[in-house]
Order: C-alpha cells, then sequence, then structure tokens
C-alpha cells in the first residue's frame, strides 16, 4: 500500500484490530510524526492537520460505525475539521453498504474529509460528496492532497447545491420584479458564473410574517441538511455548531432616532445669548431700577444715591461705562438673531450615544438586540437596557421611539420611505453619529459541507481581488444616493416666514396691551359708576 502523506500531517493510527501488520507501510513512514492509540482511548481535539486512520471489521457495520462515533464523543457538537482514512478489508471494500453506512456516520458526527481505502494493495479510495441532499460516491486515485482538500469537488462537472437567503439590505433583498439583489447577491452570481455551480436558491422566511423565524430557519435547514449553505452573511454569536467564511469587513450597529422636523421660533429670539448671559441682563436690568427708583425717593437712601450719582468723574463713568455695554449687547443680540432668521433653526441633535440617553427621547429594542448588546461595554450596555423597552418587534422609523439597526440599511430605508420637510427640508429619522458598536458577520455552511465552504472561500477571495465587491459596494452607493432628497436654498433674503418669531413676540404685546387696556377701560368704568352712584 503506498500513501501519499504530506509531512505537515501528524498521523493518529487507531489500533481497533489485534492485527497491526496491516498498519507497516504506515509505521515505516519515518518523517510523519505519529501517535498509536489503542481502541479503549478516546481521541481529543484535531484540528485540520491530522489524519486519523482507522482499521474496521466491517463484518459487523453497526458495530464499527458506534466505534467511530465513540472515538470523537468528548468533542460534542463541535466541529470536526480532522481529516480520517478508513481501512476495510478488500471485499468489503467493494460493498456499496459500506460506503453508505460510513457516509451516514461521518455526516451525523459532522466530518466531511474521510475517504475509505482497502488494507493490502491499495491503489484507490472512495469517498462521498453530500450536496442538494443527494449523495455521490466518488472513486478516486491515492491522492491525499485531492482528497483531503477543496479539490474533491472538481471531480464533478457542475455543483448542484441548494442555497437559501434571508432579506438582510443591502445585503441581499427582492428588488423589482421580484428578483433578488444586493451586496452578497452579486458576489455570489459571479461565482457561481465562475465555478459552473447550479444552486437551488429558496427564500428561508417561506412566506411566514415573523420577523424571528427567518433566522431560525436558516440554522433548522443547515443543521436538517436540506441546505448547504446560506447566501446572506449572519451575525457571529460565538456558535461552533455551522462552518462559515469569516468576512472581514466590520458590520456597525446605530440607533435610529426620530427629530422634530418643525423649526423653532420662540427659542430664535433667546439663541444669541447663553443663559447664564440672559440671568445676569434679567438681573442686571432689575438691580438698575430698582436703584433708580430708590434715588427718587426722599429717603436718606435716595440721597445718598442722587449726590454719589452727581459726583464727577464717578458719575459720568458709571453712565459712559452702562451705555458701553448696552450698547455691545444689543449690537451683538441683533447681528446673531439676523443670522438666525435667514435660516430655519431646530433644537440640535444628539450626537453620541450618551447624549441620546440624557434626552427624553424612549428607546425599543427587541429580544434579539438585547443579546446584541451584551457584546457591548458592561457600563454601555448597563446604561442602554435601563432606558430602553423591550419589544417583540420594532416598526421602522417610527416618529415616538428610537431603535437599533445598521447604518447602511437605515440610511437607505429613510430616504425612501419619508420625503424630507418642505420648509425645513429635514427627515424625520436620522442616524446617530456614534456607533453604538461593531460585529463581525459570516457566510453559515452545513456541517456536511466543510469543502464546500473551503471551495468558496478560495474562490471568494479571487472574487474580492478581481475587484467584485467594490463593485457592489458602488452599486449599493448608486442606488442609496438615488433616493436621497437634497433641500436647495433659493433665495437668501429675509422673507415674511423669517420673521415669525418677531409676529408671533409682536402679536403677544399687542395682545398683552389690548388687554391691559381694557381692564384699565373696565375698572375706570366701574369707578365712575360708583361715583354716580354715591
Amino acid at each position: 500500500m503506498k500513501l501519499l502523506v504530506t509531512s505537515k500531517l501528524l498521523l493518529f493510527l487507531v489500533i481497533i484490530s489485534s492485527e497491526k501488520t496491516v498498519f507497516g507501510p504506515l509505521l515505516s513512514l519515518s518523517n510523519v510524526p505519529r501517535v498509536i492509540i489503542d481502541a479503549e482511548q478516546t481521541i481529543g481535539v484535531l484540528d485540520e492537520s491530522c489524519l486519523v486512520v482507522f482499521y474496521l471489521d466491517m463484518q459487523n457495520e453497526k458495530a464499527a460505525t458506534n466505534i467511530i462515533s465513540s472515538k470523537f464523543n468528548e468533542l460534542g457538537s463541535r466541529l470536526r475539521t480532522a481529516k480520517v482514512l478508513i481501512l476495510v478489508e478488500n471485499h468489503f471494500f467493494d460493498l456499496s453498504s459500506t460506503i453508505n453506512n460510513l457516509d451516514l456516520t461521518f455526516r451525523k458526527i459532522g466530518i466531511s474529509y474521510w475517504a475509505v481505502t482497502t488494507e493490502h494493495r491499495s491503489r484507490s479510495l472512495k469517498y462521498t460528496i453530500h450536496l442538494a441532499e443527494k449523495t455521490t460516491i466518488v472513486q478516486s486515485v491515492m491522492d491525499f492532497q485531492t482528497v483531503y482538500s477543496h479539490r474533491r469537488l472538481e471531480v464533478l462537472d457542475r455543483l448542484k447545491i441548494n442555497a437559501q437567503w434571508m432579506a438582510n439590505f443591502p445585503y441581499i433583498y427582492k428588488a423589482t420584479f421580484k428578483t433578488l439583489d444586493g451586496i452578497d447577491n452579486l458576489l455570489y452570481s459571479r461565482l457561481f458564473e465562475y465555478l459552473h455551480v447550479d444552486a437551488t436558491i429558496i427564500d428561508a422566511r417561506n412566506r411566514s410574517l415573523d420577523p424571528s423565524y427567518a433566522a431560525k430557519a436558516v440554522e433548522t435547514n443547515l443543521a436538517s441538511g436540506k441546505m448547504d449553505f446560506t447566501m446572506t452573511r449572519k451575525q457571529i454569536r460565538n456558535e461552533t455548531r455551522f462552518p462559515m467564511i469569516l468576512l472581514p469587513e466590520l458590520e456597525y450597529l446605530s440607533f435610529v432616532v426620530p427629530r422634530e422636523t418643525s423649526a423653532i421660533h420662540l427659542d430664535n429670539l433667546f439663541r444669541p445669548f447663553s443663559q447664564s448671559l440672559w440671568v445676569t441682563v434679567a438681573c442686571s436690568v432689575v438691580l438698575f431700577h430698582t436703584i433708580n427708583a430708590l434715588s427718587r425717593s426722599n429717603t436718606s437712601l435716595g440721597n445718598l444715591l442722587r449726590r454719589m450719582f452727581r459726583l464727577e468723574p464717578a458719575g459720568s463713568f458709571l453712565q459712559m461705562s452702562v451705555n458701553i455695554i448696552t450698547f455691545i449687547l444689543v449690537e451683538s443680540y441683533f447681528a446673531q438673531i439676523t443670522s438666525y432668521l435667514l435660516v430655519n433653526c431646530f433644537h440640535r441633535d444628539p450626537d453620541t450615544v450618551d447624549e441620546l440617553l440624557a434626552t427624553n427621547i424612549s428607546i425599543s429594542i427587541t429580544v434579539i438586540q438585547r443579546r446584541v448588546l451584551n457584546l457591548l461595554a458592561t457600563k454601555l450596555a448597563n446604561a442602554v437596557i435601563q432606558r430602553a423597552t423591550i419589544v417583540p418587534s420594532v416598526m421602522k422609523l417610527s416618529k415616538e421611539y428610537a431603535y437599533i439597526d445598521t447604518p447602511a440599511r437605515a440610511s437607505y430605508v429613510i430616504n425612501l420611505l419619508h420625503k424630507p420637510d418642505p420648509v425645513s427640508g429635514r427627515l424625520p429619522c436620522f442616524v446617530l453619529r456614534e456607533p453604538l458598536g461593531t460585529f463581525r458577520t459570516s457566510y453559515l455552511f452545513a456541517r456536511h459541507a466543510i469543502a464546500l465552504r473551503d471551495y468558496f472561500a478560495i474562490n471568494l477571495e479571487w472574487v474580492r481581488a478581481f475587484g467584485f465587491a467594490k463593485l457592489a459596494d458602488r452599486r449599493y452607493t448608486q442606488l442609496a444616493q438615488s433616493v436621497v432628497f437634497r433641500a436647495v436654498i433659493v433665495d437668501d433674503l429675509i422673507g415674511f416666514e423669517h420673521m415669525v418669531p418677531f409676529w408671533i413676540v409682536l402679536s403677544m404685546g399687542w395682545a398683552v396691551a389690548g388687554v391691559v387696556f381694557f381692564l384699565e377701560c373696565f375698572v375706570v368704568f366701574v369707578w365712575n359708576r360708583i361715583d354716580t352712584l354715591v
């Protein structure tokens, strides 16, 4: 028997037969590290650099397959990336039941890279390829470099696979005429064309209106083996149940916050000065009028104040200082209030998560997003949870509460579903500038499709190298820009609508003056009436 084993492999010889002479060719390979394990011992955690060789007596097929399962029982549901070679007697090698039983066993324990050959004078080996719910038995030459790598799939003329997707804009979604579009769809369509893959693509949602059904269906289909992989990138949640292709790009999570689109009017009159300056001005005016009133009284304090004001040069200096300060304040106020009248002014939007939490804007998150918050810093996650309300689902672009979404999807949906206010040009929602956090995404594969995962991973790197990823990003950018509405200022002159704050104040002043005037008239009328009666 001639085995083409590279020196990079660690060779595990699992002796399940007392007949150790069958491993003579393997033991003679001095340049390959090896560990001999008795049948009673259990194999620990192995990686892809390990080659495990079993000798099985297939007279009792059930007992033989149980032995294989027991050897990996310590790993539980973890993935097995080790490579396995099964040695059987020559007459069992030709039986279809042998390879079928081995295929079922290895699919159950999650090992894809396995093969079976004869114990004496082996010139070929057999393995299976399970894709699209069909099992293909392949007989190949003794070439371990092909059998124990993704190249084992190249023996098929055209790969037929089952793929599933779930809506996740902008990566994959249904566009016009119910056709699939998006970044992931573009990448995989180019990949399928390049690799001559016939893919049957289905919607994991299966017409369900439950937003959480698709995520559950994706994992259920992969676990049952109905689907070979998922075209939609999915957030990694520390799970090792399925093989995955880890994507290099980081995904961001941000708050989508509602905003007021109506301009503020009365606040514009107070914006030129800060609150502390307004308090200082008000106190100074009250103090000035109080001193002025006291100086006109016939009291000793009034006489003292009059002598102080008439004393030169203190009186002139005091009067000049008051006039200069008043001039500076008045001119500064009118200079700024004029600029505020040229544009519509609004309450400032929060820029950071802390500023959002300090406002009275309500926050709603779903149960799934509640788990995402666990990936954030503990202090930040606790602050968000204390302010948030856990709900079954959130209504996108709500004007009543803020919610969590990806900036790419939220910015597109905001511009697509909402038009800017005709007066202010503002949209009713915006994406918070400071991201809430980041997470990694991956493409999930079924446990039987590890070879397909490796095959796609290598070729996806080529697809990215050829620029198709940048092409997909450019298409999304053009799509997002096509729905953006822009407000254009056509006139910089002050118009009637800019004077709304002054009209409001003027109306209030006339209203107060009118009320005071009629009250005085009423008091005079009543007083004259009393005098007449008396």
